[in-house]
């Protein structure tokens, strides 16, 4: 049975509103799968920043200068952020959403990676793993990192023990054989003899 779009939006929408036309009526917005799906929004929570920055594009809350509905904690929030006078003061944003002040601007920004981080990068990637594979992190970072430290203090610089892993690694791949980080740091003396090291 066809539905005239106004006929359903005035049915959707009795009572409060339920749905948001945007973009000329080619997406419509429906506010209460936010609540039942995620409820409060935390800007310091990666999926949640990221629903709330499509928010904001979409017009829905103000800029993430001031995301809308932030953590529930604002005793933390306030230590972490001071609101510029340019800045929302609470209140509602576009759409009716509620925004707070006392939310981040923006998610602090990554730590440079330290040399062992980088070497146990280098050896999950030659062992083609993701380099965003958070379940491997957990499940191998503190056992490689101990045959990285010693890599990285037998070669100096994580360049170097990188290209050590790659070395042993494509040998023990080309005889056929399995090869883990142990392995590189039992056969690293292979590598250092073709470098001329030893």
């Amino acid at each position: 049975m066809p539905v005239e779009e106004a006929e359903a939006l005035r049915l959707f929408n009795q009572g409060e509103e339920r749905i948001t036309v945007l973009n000329g009526g080619s997406k419509w917005f429906i506010r209460p799968f936010i609540d039942f799906q995620y409820g409060d929004l935390n800007p310091e929570n990666r999926v949640h920043f990221s629903i709330l920055s499509i928010l904001s594009k979409e017009g829905l809350c103000k800029p993430l200068a001031s995301p809308c509905q932030g953590a529930k904690d604002k005793e933390k929030d306030k230590d972490s952020y001071s609101p510029s006078p340019s800045s929302s003061l609470g209140g509602v944003g576009e759409g009716g959403i509620p925004v707070t002040a006392t939310s981040p601007q923006v998610p602090e920004p990554k730590k440079p990676l330290t040399d062992l981080q980088k070497t146990v990068l280098g050896w999950k990637i030659i062992c083609g793993v993701p380099k965003e594979d958070k379940a491997w992190d957990k499940a191998h970072f503190p056992r490689c990192a101990k045959a990285a430290k010693t890599l990285l203090d037998l070669f100096g610089t994580w360049k170097e023990a990188v290209s050590c892993m790659e070395y042993v690694h494509e040998k023990m791949v080309e005889a056929n054989r399995t090869c883990t980080i142990e392995t590189v740091v039992r056969l690293s003396d292979t590598y250092r003899l073709t470098k001329g090291a030893v």
